[in-house]
Protein backbone atom coordinates (compact mmCIF):
# COMPACT_ATOMS: atom_id res chain seq x y z
CA UNK A 1 0.00 0.00 0.00
CA UNK A 2 1.34 3.41 -0.44
CA UNK A 3 2.66 5.32 2.84
CA UNK A 4 -0.24 7.78 2.64
CA UNK A 5 -2.87 5.07 3.05
CA UNK A 6 -0.96 3.65 5.52
CA UNK A 7 -1.04 7.16 7.41
CA UNK A 8 -5.08 7.32 7.43
CA UNK A 9 -5.32 3.48 8.64
CA UNK A 10 -2.75 4.44 11.12
CA UNK A 11 -4.36 7.81 12.10
CA UNK A 12 -7.63 5.65 12.38
CA UNK A 13 -6.25 3.10 14.75
CA UNK A 14 -4.68 5.61 17.32
CA UNK A 15 -7.85 7.39 16.90
CA UNK A 16 -9.44 4.45 18.67
CA UNK A 17 -7.03 4.03 21.16
CA UNK A 18 -4.27 1.54 19.57
CA UNK A 19 -0.81 3.51 19.81
CA UNK A 20 1.25 -0.12 21.32
CA UNK A 21 4.01 1.86 22.76
CA UNK A 22 3.08 5.23 21.38
CA UNK A 23 1.92 8.20 22.77
CA UNK A 24 -1.81 7.93 22.79
CA UNK A 25 -4.68 10.57 21.88
CA UNK A 26 -5.16 10.91 25.71
CA UNK A 27 -1.65 11.85 26.49
CA UNK A 28 -0.99 13.99 23.98
CA UNK A 29 -4.65 16.06 24.95
CA UNK A 30 -2.81 16.17 28.75
CA UNK A 31 0.35 17.10 26.55
CA UNK A 32 -1.56 20.04 24.68
CA UNK A 33 -3.29 21.22 27.76
CA UNK A 34 0.18 21.30 29.18
CA UNK A 35 1.66 23.15 26.40
CA UNK A 36 -0.70 26.13 25.98
CA UNK A 37 -0.49 26.74 29.81
CA UNK A 38 3.14 27.46 29.03
CA UNK A 39 2.42 29.33 26.05
CA UNK A 40 0.01 31.56 27.92
CA UNK A 41 2.15 32.07 30.77
CA UNK A 42 4.89 33.00 28.55
CA UNK A 43 2.80 35.34 26.51
CA UNK A 44 1.49 36.93 29.99
CA UNK A 45 5.09 37.58 30.23
CA UNK A 46 6.64 38.06 27.62
CA UNK A 47 3.77 39.84 25.10
CA UNK A 48 4.50 37.82 22.29
CA UNK A 49 5.31 33.62 21.71
CA UNK A 50 5.81 31.75 18.86
CA UNK A 51 5.22 28.25 18.32
CA UNK A 52 6.56 25.89 16.08
CA UNK A 53 5.19 22.42 15.78
CA UNK A 54 3.75 19.44 13.90
CA UNK A 55 -0.03 20.65 12.61
CA UNK A 56 -2.40 18.27 14.33
CA UNK A 57 -0.69 19.05 17.64
CA UNK A 58 -1.04 22.75 16.77
CA UNK A 59 -4.75 22.14 16.31
CA UNK A 60 -4.94 20.62 20.07
CA UNK A 61 -3.02 23.62 21.55
CA UNK A 62 -5.43 25.66 18.96
CA UNK A 63 -8.10 23.78 21.24
CA UNK A 64 -7.22 24.46 25.03
CA UNK A 65 -5.92 28.34 23.89
CA UNK A 66 -9.75 28.92 22.96
CA UNK A 67 -10.79 26.68 26.29
CA UNK A 68 -9.04 29.43 28.05
CA UNK A 69 -10.38 32.03 26.42
CA UNK A 70 -8.34 33.11 23.49
CA UNK A 71 -9.12 33.80 20.04
CA UNK A 72 -7.83 32.30 17.06
CA UNK A 73 -9.26 31.04 13.35
CA UNK A 74 -12.19 29.22 13.94
CA UNK A 75 -10.29 26.23 12.30
CA UNK A 76 -6.24 26.06 12.93
CA UNK A 77 -4.99 24.86 9.22
CA UNK A 78 -3.27 21.60 9.79
CA UNK A 79 -1.09 21.92 6.66
CA UNK A 80 2.54 22.66 6.32
CA UNK A 81 4.00 25.98 6.46
CA UNK A 82 1.40 27.35 7.89
CA UNK A 83 0.48 30.01 10.76
CA UNK A 84 -2.31 30.68 13.15
CA UNK A 85 -2.70 33.56 15.77
CA UNK A 86 -4.07 33.39 18.51
CA UNK A 87 -4.76 36.38 20.76
CA UNK A 88 -6.49 37.96 23.98
CA UNK A 89 -8.51 40.82 23.90
CA UNK A 90 -7.45 43.43 26.71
Amino acid sequence: MHSSIWAVILRFLWFCGYSNGCESLKDAKRRAEKASKFLAANANEHKNVVLVGHGFFNMLIGKELKKMGWKGKKKVNTTHWHATIFFLDA
